[in-house]
């Protein structure tokens, strides 16, 4: 029993900090293309930025096309985060 509350855990600190911050960093590799910055990516990316919490259809697809599809890998990457944070705890349980 105890082993499962640590996995969820794992699970939902690894959720969270992907969510919060984590895909910022990911994205950043498409602003860093067209001449933006890392501060750029993590105003529009993190948790409260305004391209993660903009409804994709009313955004103007001038500004940034696609970003239904940036939005929905928000929480599909952060939920492989967690369950990678759970991978390792497997890993390193049985030491």
């Amino acid at each position: 029993f105890n082993a499962t509350i640590e996995k969820m855990v794992g699970f939902f600190i690894g959720f969270t900090a992907y969510f919060l911050i984590g895909f910022a960093f990911w994205a950043s590799q498409y602003y860093i293309m067209v001449d933006y910055t890392l501060v750029d990516t993590i105003k529009d990316w993190w948790a409260g930025g305004g391209l993660s919490n903009s409804m994709a259809q009313n955004v103007d697809p001038a500004v940034f096309p696609g970003l239904n599809n940036f939005q929905i890998f928000i929480f599909f990457l952060a939920c492989f985060a967690g369950i990678v944070n759970v991978l390792l705890h497997f890993a390193v349980s049985e030491r």
